[in-house]
């Protein structure tokens, strides 16, 4: 969403491209350092379309001072969504504080300097932190297996792992049950047994007779 234009061009843009489309919410609106107030537009927009979820860029070039600028913008639109997104970037201390304290906030968890970050973040606002990986800058699988480091199987777990993201953009979502160990679904072929590492101009083994 470009900022920068008349509020009646935003909102016209949102009506356009995010209602007209089917979308879910609205992103990755990125101020300029110290100029976070540039997303009101976005927001009274988003408002007057029903309340879209809006994900802000958390990393530089916010800062600090831009992140409590969105805390006062969100309490003044509260049928807004906000997520922080990148976890705040090295304001993540920052950002758990005033996500935790505002209600229709959410910070989303990718990019995560050190573990104990995600690990305070979903400690203190469980149900509004969201599973994010920043690919292809990050990996999908790393960033969840943080998040899986810092909980245990559950509620808690499912909710920051899609169970979240899922209500606030109104989608379906289960948990991903892993298969029974043991189970890949392969079948052997029978008769004979073989390793992978095998010289390959050599027969196979006979498989032993029960």
């Amino acid at each position: 969403m470009p900022l920068g234009l008349p509020a009646e061009q935003i909102a016209a843009a949102v009506e356009r491209d995010v209602v007209g489309r089917g979308l879910r919410g609205i992103g990755e609106p990125t101020p300029p350092p110290g100029q976070a107030a540039r997303i009101e537009p976005v927001l009274q927009a988003s408002s007057d379309q029903g309340g879209f979820p809006v994900i802000v860029h958390g990393f530089a070039p916010t800062t600090a001072e831009d992140l409590q600028t969105l805390a006062a913008l969100t309490r003044r639109y509260p049928r807004v969504p906000l997520v922080v997104s990148q976890l705040g970037g090295l304001n993540w201390m920052d950002a758990v504080e005033l996500v935790r304290d505002t209600p229709t906030m959410y910070l989303e968890l990718s990019t995560a300097g050190i573990i104990f970050a995600v690990r305070l973040a979903i400690t203190e606002i469980p149900e509004r932190t969201l599973f994010g990986s920043d690919a292809p800058y990050g990996d999908p699988v790393l960033a969840r297996a943080t998040v899986e480091r810092v909980t245990t199987s559950g509620e808690i777990r499912d909710r920051v792992l899609g169970a979240t993201a899922a209500a606030l953009f109104g989608l379906t979502w289960s948990p991903r049950v892993p298969p029974r160990r043991g189970v890949t679904g392969r079948r052997r072929r029978p008769g004979r047994r073989c390793s992978r590492w095998r010289d390959r101009s050599r027969p196979c083994a006979p498989r032993p007779s029960t």
